[in-house]
């Protein structure tokens, strides 16, 4: 099925990852929740009429990408389009292409034609990105903004300041411009 196709690319890992597998243990974290399933539950109008792209920032191991997995299995459910990539890999293709002489124009497309795109962290575990990375990643928001194309967007970081600060406030501002933009502050799921 797209779906068992889907998680391969994303890891077993996630296999189980679900709304209702997600634990709540605060109400931020059934807040949180409670508005990713709000945008599931009208996922064709917010996907396929609005292009609302999804922002899910916080520091490692709060479960953002568990709820963006979950949203992808719903997507797959409605016969969406989706492609999940990790950010290094994202990066790491790009890269391949240039030694493969592929052009640019056919690396983007993978990017930009499924109907969703889901980013798992596109920042470097250490440093900044550098200026071709953000030019490609910017590129890629862009186009998928001007085409109403959804992306979603999990991020590691403090703050909305420093996903500003780090991925571009470009970016950032067409990702927020009619999406969802959800701040994920509590302790790492890994620590329990």
């Amino acid at each position: 099925s797209i779906w068992e196709k889907t998680i391969q690319k994303i890891g077993r890992r996630y296999e189980g990852c679900t709304f209702d597998s997600f634990e709540c243990h605060t109400d931020e974290q059934r807040r949180v929740l409670g508005m990713l399933r709000g945008y599931s539950e009208v996922i064709i109008d917010n996907v396929r009429n609005a292009g609302r792209s999804i922002v899910l920032s916080g520091p490692k191991g709060t479960g953002k990408d568990h709820l963006i997995v979950a949203l992808l299995q719903v997507a797959v459910m409605h016969s969406i389009d989706v492609h999940w990539v990790n950010g290094l890999d994202f990066f790491g293709a790009m890269r391949d292409g240039i030694g493969n002489d592929e052009s640019e124009a056919a690396r983007l497309k993978t990017l930009t034609a499924p109907t969703v795109l889901a980013i798992s962290d596109p920042l470097p575990p250490w440093g900044e990105l550098s200026q071709f990375q953000s030019a490609t990643l910017f590129r890629v928001i862009d186009t998928r903004y001007r085409q109403l194309k959804p992306t979603w967007v999990t991020v590691n970081v403090k703050d909305s300041a420093e996903a500003e600060s780090r991925i571009g406030a470009s970016a950032i501002d067409r990702l927020r411009h009619g999406g969802l933009c959800i701040g994920m502050h509590w302790e790492s799921y890994r620590k329990s």
